[in-house]
């Protein structure tokens, strides 16, 4: 890359301009040696880059900010509860991870596959109350870390 500069009136007053130019096209413009194209080709190569930048500028407000993760308010939000939702789901998860894998297994049995204790108590070999006073022990270790 090679910069180049030229000088141009604007609003009446002398401005230099520089634009930065691939080797090969800069190789191309001096080997030339005409000053006046390589003057407009500066020129028309700054205003191409304020347009693009000016573009760029206006398209990347809304879309740029979306895809970053800001988004347009929801006044029936309750941001407040959500914020203290996610504190809580934090704490559960970091509390699924002290128990023991078979603890894991029966919550994910019971609470994501939908499973009933009575249908998992078969599986195990086991009595539904067997099932029942597992979970409570899981509650009272997963009670532990949210408090």
């Amino acid at each position: 890359m090679k910069r180049f500069t030229t000088k141009i009136m604007h609003k009446g007053e002398e401005k230099v301009i520089a634009v930065w130019l691939d080797d090969e096209t800069a190789r191309l413009l001096e080997e030339y040696g005409d000053e006046k194209l390589k003057h407009s080709y500066i020129v028309e190569e700054y205003k191409a880059q304020l347009i693009e930048r000016s573009e760029t500028r206006r398209h990347q407000s809304l879309e740029k900010s979306m895809e970053a993760g800001f988004d347009v308010i929801d006044e029936s939000t309750d941001v407040e509860k959500e914020a203290i939702e996610n504190i809580d789901k934090e704490k559960l998860r970091r509390a699924f991870q002290f128990l023991e894998p078979q603890q894991k297994w029966l919550i994910v049995q019971i609470f994501f596959n939908g499973r009933t204790r009575v249908d998992v108590a078969k599986e195990m070999g086991v009595d539904e109350s067997a099932i029942r006073c597992r979970l409570k022990k899981i509650y009272k270790k997963i009670k532990k870390f949210l408090n």
